[in-house]
């Protein structure tokens, strides 16, 4: 089941191209590779940096959130995003990852909680679809999280020293 999730993904990412604008204002943040993009998506929630993190999206991308409708373009993705924003540590897992051509899909679990809250916070799942700009930068054009529930508490670290 799960080897199919990828091929439906990038179909589903296939079928939404036409609907993705070209035409972008520049992103500095944008990545050359999917895994940049990401990484710059992670950085730029953590901050907050809405503004970095909405330039990370094509200008007709879509927004499925656990619970929610389904939100299409950036005042749609500024709007959602924003909102959510606060001091916070977000960890993204990359699962499952695939390219091909100018698409790539990824998926995993992700763990977010309030910056400084020793609590477990909360947890679920992640997919995104990125497509490739002309001029090499990777755009996400779908995000969608799953389920979100409370995470299971992190295991305690060793103490500095290995003791």
């Amino acid at each position: 089941m799960q080897r199919l999730l990828i091929p439906r993904l990038l179909l589903a990412a296939a079928l939404l191209a036409p609907l993705t604008g070209t035409l972008h204002a520049q992103s500095p943040t944008a990545g050359r590779t999917p895994a940049a993009t990401m990484a710059a998506w992670m950085a730029a929630y953590n901050a907050p940096d809405s503004t970095a993190l909405v330039a990370l999206y094509d200008p007709n991308a879509v927004l499925l959130p656990a619970g929610d409708t389904l939100m299409r373009g950036l005042a749609a993705v500024r709007s959602r995003l924003a909102n959510g924003l606060g001091p916070a540590e977000m960890i993204l897992t990359v699962a499952d990852s695939a390219t091909r051509g100018d698409l790539h899909v990824s998926s995993g679990p992700f763990r977010v909680r309030a910056r400084g809250d020793t609590g477990a916070g909360r947890a679920g799942t992640w997919v995104f679809v990125m497509r490739q700009q002309p001029d090499g930068r990777w755009l996400i054009t779908l995000n969608q999280w799953g389920t979100v529930r409370a995470a299971a508490p992190a295991p305690a670290r060793a103490p500095a020293g290995g003791r």
